[in-house]
């Protein structure tokens, strides 16, 4: 009750026996564990397999080289004041955001992390750095958003969403 799907819904409510608890949903679950199981057992290890360790540490604290520190600019970049700052005012902003009433949202989700990692971070120029590590692996991922965006703005503004929807809606049960 009081859902955003209860005008669509004629004021009926779907119960979770409908949905959650479905046989189909209950068995999509099982099969996911058991497939993943199945995937795991096949990867693992067996007795007598050569298991060869990486060189390199993920713990290592000196993961971004620490930088040259030759003008002001560069002593702001190594100091821990900037993002300490601007990550407490994010902690700030979320408190009064949730006492004030305010509720989960993805973008509050977002600001969440940000606040945290500004926080944990040691400096500006270590998150620069762990930025440009972490962007290095997932790089062709991230270029793929900005297109995909691009596809459904040219999809919503043509109307083919809409056409999409209603051949899809026109064939369900």
């Amino acid at each position: 009750p009081g859902s955003f799907l209860t005008e669509s819904l004629d004021g009926r409510t779907v119960p979770v026996s409908e949905t959650t608890f479905s046989w189909w949903n209950i068995t999509a679950a099982v099969v996911t564990v058991l497939v993943v199981a199945l995937a795991l057992f096949l990867v693992a290890p067996r007795a007598g397999d050569r298991i060869v360790e990486l060189e390199i540490d993920a713990r290592d604290q000196d993961a971004v080289p620490a930088p040259e520190i030759e003008t002001p600019a560069d002593r702001l970049d190594a100091s821990r004041v900037p993002t300490l700052l601007v990550g407490a005012m994010l902690v700030v902003y979320l408190v009064m955001h949730f006492v004030g009433g305010g509720t989960l949202t993805l973008d509050i989700v977002n600001w969440s992390f940000l606040a945290l990692i500004l926080l944990l971070v040691r400096s500006p120029h270590e998150l620069i750095g762990l930025t440009q590590s972490a962007a290095s692996n997932v790089g062709e991922i991230l270029l793929q958003f900005p297109l995909y965006a691009g596809i459904l703005g040219m999809m919503t503004t043509t109307g083919l969403v809409a056409v999409l929807s209603d051949a899809f809606v026109a064939i369900s049960n």
